[in-house]
Formats: structure tokens, sequence, C-alpha cells
């Protein structure tokens, strides 16, 4: 199949650019197989942004999962776990009218314990003991009975 020229609406601008046969030949070339998706000024644009000092900071990088995806980092807010009271921080300000919980607590809570109850079975409070966060993960703690625990490493906290 001969190539030809094609226009593209980019995603960013939203004008209408050619992607020239030489453009598509040399993408064929390298082996890339999906046609851009911005105009040659919004590339140049993203581009300068990669290479701005807040990229060298490691704010901005490739891609929208990478990094920021060329946003500014989230404002983190304290707060104090309302189970234990450990200092944390959270990417949203605290309103008081719902609890917040630290990592330790929030995997606990999903197993279906109450922090009361893992204190008597262990003796001592959950957020105390050094590395529970990883028996957790582990599985070295059991659930309770019919509780279904979802995989902690697909759903960070």
């Amino acid at each position: 199949m001969a190539l030809q020229d094609r226009q593209i609406a980019c995603r960013d601008c939203g004008r209408d650019f050619t992607f020239t046969t030489g453009e598509q030949e040399f993408y064929q070339s390298k082996g890339l197989q999906n046609d851009p998706v911005r105009c040659p000024e919004c590339r140049s644009a993203r581009k300068s942004i990669r290479t701005s000092p807040e990229a060298e900071a490691g704010y901005v990088r490739y891609g929208g999962a990478a990094s920021f995806g060329g946003r500014t980092p989230r404002q983190m807010h304290p707060a104090a776990c309302a189970m234990c009271g450990d200092m944390i921080e959270v990417p949203f300000l605290p309103r008081g009218d719902r609890p917040v919980f630290c990592t330790t607590v929030k995997r606990i809570m999903t197993l279906g314990y109450q922090m009361d109850e893992i204190q008597q079975r262990w003796g001592i409070h959950p957020c105390q003991v050094e590395g529970i966060n990883q028996d957790l993960r582990r599985g070295l703690i059991p659930p309770k009975p019919g509780v279904e625990i979802p995989d902690f490493e697909r759903t960070r906290s």
C-alpha cells in the first residue's frame, strides 16, 4: 500500500496538521506503530517543557502516568490517624468530618479487624510493630473468616 500525506487533528490545539509520507516512512523505519497526536508546534512546546528546570527537578517526565504528567506535584497536608494517632500526610485537606487513617490501620480494617482485636490478639498496638505492613502484604496476618481481601499491591492506599 502506497503511503499518502494524511491530515490529523492535534490533541492539544485541535488544528489539523499534515503527517507527510516522509514522516510516515521515518516512523516505519523506527518501528513506531502509532501516528503522531500533536502538531509540530505542540510537540516542540511539550518538548521544551520536558527540558525545563522543573523537569530537571523531577516534576515533569514523558507520559501522563510518569511523575505528575506535566502537572505540579500534589500538595500534601498533615493529619493524625484517627485510630493510632500517628502523624501522616494526605493529598487532601482533612475537614474533620471524616476520619483519616494511616496505611497500617487501613490495611488492618481491610482484613476485617478492629484495632482492639489486633491489640488483644498480638498484645501490642499494630502501628507500633515494625514491619506490620510487610506482614499484612505477605499474608502473615490472616483475614477474619468470610472477609475477602484485595491485592494490596494493586490497591495502594
